[in-house]
């Protein structure tokens, strides 16, 4: 029954992007044919900026198709059911109505950012150039030279905060992003104007770093409340050791509880090495076995308490494919990683079980492993690359210290 439901779910959602698909299209071809005959553009004009759109639009939905499937996409929209296509069909709204004001007070840098939040560097990068590149055709008296004025801040900003939500930590990453703009507005506005020296030159510079500063503050603060504190309240109680599940987990099974226990340690650090998702990762080591604690150890039972217990969407869906088939034929990074800590604490621990004074050759279990992987093509579906997974293999082995406490 579980599973129907969740088929139900994925069908439902499957409906719904397709909805947003067509919406996208319908939007960027009414839009711009409206707004470029209010702003007085023959057919000509009209036919090319309807055209500029289409093709954008459709960019823009294959990167986001792929970027799914890649599994790249940003845990923000996996908690706000289609936010950036929402996000993106306001911010093309609000391109249209740009060409109003100076070019210069054009709030691109916050759009950079708000777009790459809810998608990824990529798409937020093309996304928030193509919607600028629609301000610019429905303009006549811009200059391409602001274009790529705003496209560096962007670029530079979307850098800048691109780790940012894991930490909470915003300020020099606005304050930086501000200079690189403030500096670029000046560059490239005051300069030109080959006007003499005053201070007033400075006043639209200033007016659009004020604009960007207030949209970025209401931006990151929204995010933050409820993108990120939102989802590390769920993950805090989950993944504490001491969480009711995993008590529940002990008292079934120490064996079981401590692998988890162990595995979770190095996904993690891993994880933060080589930037994956460590509060999901975590999750996954410490929940993938956790239908053994009902009567019936099936996947149904597992379902029951991931939903009983309000597990993240992102937890829940790397549990699931975990349980499925990421300990056999992992291909998410998350549960590759997973996978590889899983192996290496089983089979360093099933030694000690045997002799509690062995003392494991650890560097030779796991280069033993990841060749044996390799031959049975386990990880040949996995999205980690060559690069990774040597980095993997480095990081398992400077755990030697660690590895006693699996006695």
């Amino acid at each position: 029954m579980q599973i129907q439901n969740i088929k139900d779910k994925l069908d439902e959602s499957a409906k719904k992007q397709i909805s947003c698909i067509a919406v996208l299209f319908l939007e960027s071809i009414i839009c711009t044919c409206i707004f470029s005959k209010a702003y007085g553009f023959g057919i000509d004009e009209i036919l090319r900026n309807v055209l500029t759109a289409i093709l954008g639009t459709a960019v823009i939905l294959f990167l986001w198709k792929d970027s799914c499937v890649r599994n790249l996409i940003s845990k923000a929209d996996r908690g706000f059911l289609n936010s950036f296509f929402i996000i993106y069909a306001g911010t093309f709204l609000a391109a249209m109505l740009f060409p109003l004001v100076n070019v210069m007070l054009w709030p691109y840098m916050p759009i950079f950012v708000l777009l790459s939040l809810f998608s990824n560097p990529l798409i937020g990068i093309f996304s928030a150039s193509f919607i600028m590149q629609m301000s610019f055709l429905l303009t006549n008296t811009a200059r391409y030279d602001a274009f790529f004025m705003y496209m560096i801040a962007g670029v530079v900003a979307i850098a800048l905060f691109r780790n940012v939500g894991d930490k909470l930590q915003y300020g020099l990453p606005i304050a930086a992003a501000l200079s690189v703009l403030f500096i670029l507005l000046v560059g490239y506005y005051v300069l030109s104007l080959n006007a003499s020296f005053s201070i007033t030159l400075f006043i639209i510079p200033v007016i659009n770093v004020i604009i960007s500063t207030i949209i970025l503050l209401i931006l990151l603060s929204a995010y933050s409340l409820y993108v990120i504190r939102g989802g590390n309240d769920m993950y805090m109680d989950i993944n504490d050791p001491e969480f009711e599940l995993l008590v529940k987990l002990k008292e079934k099974d120490k064996r079981e509880y401590y692998v988890a226990i162990h595995t979770a340690y190095l996904a993690e650090r891993i994880a933060a090495d080589i930037e994956l998702n460590r509060r999901s990762i975590k999750s996954c080591s410490y929940y993938h076995n956790i239908g053994m604690i009902a009567k019936e150890n099936t996947l149904n039972s597992a379902l029951d308490l991931y939903e009983e217990y309000k597990f993240p969407k992102e937890a829940t869906e790397l549990l699931l494919e975990y349980i499925k088939v990421g300990s056999s034929k992992p291909q998410s990074k998350e549960a590759t990683v997973v996978n590889l800590c899983e192996d290496i604490v089983r089979n360093i621990m099933a030694i000690f079980a045997h002799d509690k004074t062995a003392k494991p050759d650890t560097d030779l279990l796991i280069d033993e492993m990841f060749e044996k992987k390799e031959m049975y093509g386990t990880l040949k579906n996995s999205d980690l690359t060559i690069a990774q997974l040597e980095r993997v293999k480095v990081l398992l082995k400077k755990e030697k210290l660690y590895y006693d406490f699996l006695r």
